[in-house]
């Protein structure tokens, strides 16, 4: 059965909406805390601070009267990261059928992240799943970081789409924020690292549990 497509271009995050890295990033972290003479920080933990940027993050991993180390510890954490990206970091659990589908059904694709760009495209290589994307958006693309508009707006620039044909799929509140930010359609994934209360806080068009409900959602087509 032919189905019409809702939209023409879909952008992903990457950290907790396609790929599940949070125990690599642990473990570099724990390294770092370590040397520093700290304990271990929790996955939980982990979870929440990936995602708004490297100044949060390394406000969220490290106690208060060390903030004043945080290019240092940046450096050493991404050192150490660059060589452990893909130790236990996988897609999750249906999304490569949802690649998949989206490229037969001909929808463009972006990924839009503030991770540095070696690091996603390491990663997406390492997975096997670099091809499906049209472009990789990363922090050095933009001015602004999530959640402002500007990588959304890239990726429209870049696709030539729409705003009325874009939709933005994220796992946190800066995904959602920059999308709407940006005036396109904005779905939140709940299996990621963002906190579900606080996304349907925000009430964003569409809120899934599973990725074989996206493919629902932009090929408009009926869920069995």
């Amino acid at each position: 059965m032919t189905t019409q497509s809702k939209f023409d271009t879909v952008i992903f995050d990457l950290d907790g909406t396609i790929v599940d890295t949070a125990f690599d990033v642990m473990t570099c972290v724990n390294l770092v805390r370590e040397e520093w003479g700290l304990s271990p920080i929790s996955l939980i933990e982990t979870q929440q601070a990936i995602g708004p940027g490297p100044r949060r993050f390394v406000e969220m991993v490290l106690p208060p009267e060390l903030y004043y180390r945080r290019k240092e510890f940046m450096q050493r954490f991404r050192n150490l990261y660059q060589n452990h990206l893909l130790d236990q970091t996988q897609l999750f659990p249906g999304i490569m059928e949802l690649l998949q589908e989206l490229k037969r059904g001909k929808i463009k694709m972006v990924v839009a992240t503030n991770k540095p760009r070696s690091f996603c495209l390491g990663i997406l290589k390492g997975l096997n799943c670099q091809s499906f994307f049209n472009f990789i958006l990363g922090p050095e693309d933009v001015t602004n970081h999530k959640p402002q508009p500007d990588i959304v707006l890239k990726a429209i620039e870049l696709t030539q789409s729409t705003v009325k044909r874009t939709l933005m799929i994220g796992d946190t509140d800066n995904d959602i924020m920059s999308g709407r930010n940006a005036g396109v359609k904005t779905c939140a994934v709940t299996y990621g690292y963002g906190s579900e209360n606080l996304l349907r806080a925000l009430r964003p068009d569409f809120l899934v549990s599973h990725p074989s409900e996206i493919t629902a959602i932009i090929l408009n087509c009926q869920t069995q």
